[in-house]
């Protein structure tokens, strides 16, 4: 979905980074959000690093805000 440039994919993206039971779809989700750097994605991105007990979603997490802060540049 974060290649498909679509922001519509923003909701379902941000559900699966809030509430799937997997860390490796919530880091794919983060992932993704970066990559159609929607306005709304930054304050998911932002609450998962802060709140998201895996490592690898917090990474993915920061990688995305890094990838948002770049777009925005």
């Amino acid at each position: 979905l974060g290649n498909s440039g679509n922001p519509a994919h923003i909701p379902a993206l941000a559900d699966s980074l809030k509430n799937n039971r997997y860390p490796l779809v919530r880091g794919h989700a983060a992932w993704a959000l970066g990559q159609l750097a929607g306005a709304g994605a930054r304050n998911d991105l932002e609450q998962a690093l802060q709140s998201d007990p895996d490592p690898f979603v917090q990474d993915e997490a920061r990688a995305a805000l890094s990838e948002l802060t770049a777009a925005e540049k």
